[in-house]
């Protein structure tokens, strides 16, 4: 079993910055808001260094004893939020001190390029951990699919909870929108080996979950919380496809997608809202625009969520998705439709 590891980052760089060592005599994982003061402290190192000293390969040592020192620490644990935070917090230092080293023209361009790796190789490392967390099934459908097509790796794969992120209430993932993050492609998921978020949504979202049963070709009494978690991961997979190969080399690809987007959300029964979010809504029983309360005093809210998520699997664009995962599903894992 692998050893936990508890790094007093602030300490070590005001101690020996250039000298990292790792300490494991305990089993606490990195904190964020220790690597964010750690961070800063080594931060005015790397500007002595870089900017007074113009000593770019003691630089370069220093941002490897530290990518090493930290890497080595993720990899041991094992995913949570926290760890999640401290992964984007490395990586976003990567990334800004990449950006600075960059504008000092061609004598940087070596150590730029370095850290763009490094940057790269803790992405990667994150998103390991995260598809790792959803099981071997989901990790081999990941590894295949990405085989079958080979522009799902430059898809970026996000961790949130629903703690923390109140549109995972009741759904396991979404697609991110592309115009937030200068034209990257993501998408986020409900990380974590607990079936149990899966388990509620199975009662949150009868209809979803009954409609999802009759595009695999089983009864809903056969749907599981372990096929629901691979049919959302496989879905918002589809949404990807559908971006990528429909409207990222089009001309404004990210906003063609909102609009189409908004668009197919304004036709349906209440318009402009998704069923994940009016479910949200109506659970909540306060601010409901007077529309929505309209159609709720005429008829029950079962019924209501029952004709929007009915409605809203016929949008082309969740159609798309839809096929996409309930065909990768009976072509990769068809083993899943018979326990």
């Amino acid at each position: 079993m692998t050893k936990n590891v508890d790094i007093d980052l602030p300490q070590m760089f005001r101690e020996n910055v250039q000298s990292l060592e790792l300490k494991s005599d305990t089993t606490t994982l990195f904190s964020s808001s220790v690597l964010m003061q750690a961070y800063r402290e080594l931060g005015d190192e790397l500007r002595i260094q870089i900017f007074e000293k113009g000593d770019l390969d003691g630089a370069k040592n220093i941002f490897q004893r530290l990518f090493n020192l930290v890497e080595d620490n993720l990899k041991q644990n094992p995913w949570s939020t926290q760890l999640g935070r401290s992964y984007e917090e490395t990586i976003r230092f990567f990334r800004v001190w990449r950006g600075s080293i960059k504008e000092m023209g061609e004598e940087g361009v070596s150590l730029a390029e370095d850290l763009a790796k490094k940057q790269a190789t803790l992405t990667e490392s994150m998103e390991s951990k995260i598809i790792e967390t959803m099981g071997n099934e989901v990790s081999r459908i990941w590894d295949v699919l990405k085989l079958a097509y080979p522009e799902f790796n430059r898809l970026r794969v996000r961790s949130r909870v629903a703690s923390e992120d109140q549109h995972l209430i009741t759904t396991g993932g979404y697609f991110e929108d592309p115009s937030n993050f200068g034209g990257e492609v993501a998408f986020t998921v409900v990380a974590g080996d607990n079936l149990e978020h899966y388990r509620e949504l199975m009662h949150l979202r009868k209809t979803s979950v009954k409609v999802v049963a009759e595009m695999l070709g089983i009864s809903p009494q056969n749907m599981s919380a372990e096929l629901l978690r691979i049919f959302i991961f496989l879905h918002e997979l589809g949404h990807a496809k559908d971006y990528l190969t429909n409207f990222l080399n089009t001309a404004d690809g990210p906003n063609q997608w909102k609009t189409k987007r908004r668009q197919e959300l304004d036709s349906l029964p209440i318009p402009g809202i998704d069923p994940s979010k009016l479910k949200l809504l109506l659970e909540k029983e306060e601010n409901i625009p007077e529309e929505i309360q309209a159609k709720i005093r005429k008829r029950t809210m079962d019924e209501v969520m029952e004709e929007q998520e009915e409605a809203y699997r016929e949008l082309p664009k969740e159609k798309f998705a839809d096929s996409f995962a309930s065909q990768s599903i009976k072509k990769y894992c068809p083993e899943l439709l018979n326990r």
